[in-house]
């Protein structure tokens, strides 16, 4: 079966310097509160170890997104650029944008389309000036990717911002009403707010999840994505190992023994993204 992770952060350039790779104990004490394990190609920082690691846990090719982040660290979209340069075969590339400067992202996003990236990230909440995923200076920049026909990656769960509001589903069910012909995907799956989040998903056929480590790592509520993926979510649910929090072979076992219909999980592996993406 072909899988398609759509949440992979290797080690590579401008990555090590964000707090995965800086911060190697608070990762591996994450992997171990989910009952997982951080990779070895995390502590080895190595290139060559992750490629064997993808090999072995039938990952084909990894998502790769840029940062911007203080807390967290950056990654510009050069470094991500020069990455799927050199390894075509293995990554595709997320051009990362501020999107509180409306005009500057557009322009960004569309030299980045012109270079071969699939799509743009944004991820409000961690800016240096924290935006609700509905700050109406955001939506500029929501029209012009609608226009364009841009699928955006928006960082909408777990530690997505100052306080928990931050990831409330219903800035993104806002977000999802005006922009009706936009493609978002929920990075972390809108986690903890599960169930609303799923609401959400039922109201707007252009929402997208891809709860990464809260389903590899069956946190809290993590049934309730099968549930969900097994009706009417189908083809709207995406694969993310969040490696390096997550051991590849490990987060893709976790995915195959959780529940899924078989032809369910060959769409969350690869045929959803794959549709998303234009691959």
């Amino acid at each position: 079966m072909r899988i398609f992770d759509c949440r992979l952060r290797p080690p590579f350039g401008e990555f090590l310097t964000t707090s995965y790779f800086t911060d190697v104990p608070r990762i591996t004490r994450m992997a171990a509160e989910m009952g997982l394990e951080a990779p070895a190609s995390l502590a080895e920082a190595s290139m060559e170890l992750l490629f064997t690691e993808m090999d072995a846990a039938g990952v084909g090719m990894g998502l790769a997104a840029g940062r911007i982040s203080p807390g967290l660290g950056n990654v510009s979209n050069a470094s991500v650029r020069e990455l799927c340069r050199l390894w075509p075969d293995r990554f595709v590339g997320l051009a990362v944008v501020d999107p509180g400067k409306a005009a500057e992202a557009s322009a960004e996003i569309d030299r980045a389309m012109r270079d071969g990236f699939k799509g743009a990230l944004i991820e409000p909440g961690l800016l240096g000036n924290a935006l609700a995923i509905d700050d109406r200076r955001i939506y500029p920049f929501y029209s012009h990717c609608e226009d364009a026909g841009i699928p955006l990656f928006i960082m909408a769960g777990g530690n997505a911002g100052p306080d928990l509001s931050f990831t409330n589903p219903e800035h993104l069910d806002r977000v999802a009403a005006d922009f009706p012909r936009l493609k978002l995907v929920s990075l972390h799956g809108s986690w903890p707010w599960v169930l609303q989040i799923l609401h959400v998903c039922l109201r707007r056929q252009n929402v997208y999840l891809c709860p990464d480590m809260y389903l590899a790592g069956r946190m809290p509520g993590f049934e309730e994505y099968v549930r969900a993926a097994n009706g009417f979510l189908s083809d709207r649910l995406l694969f993310g190992s969040s490696y390096p929090v997550l051991a590849l072979d490990r987060a893709v076992k976790s995915v195959q023994q959780i529940g899924f219909r078989p032809e369910v999980l060959e769409r969350i592996f690869f045929r959803n993204a794959a549709a998303l993406l234009g691959l």
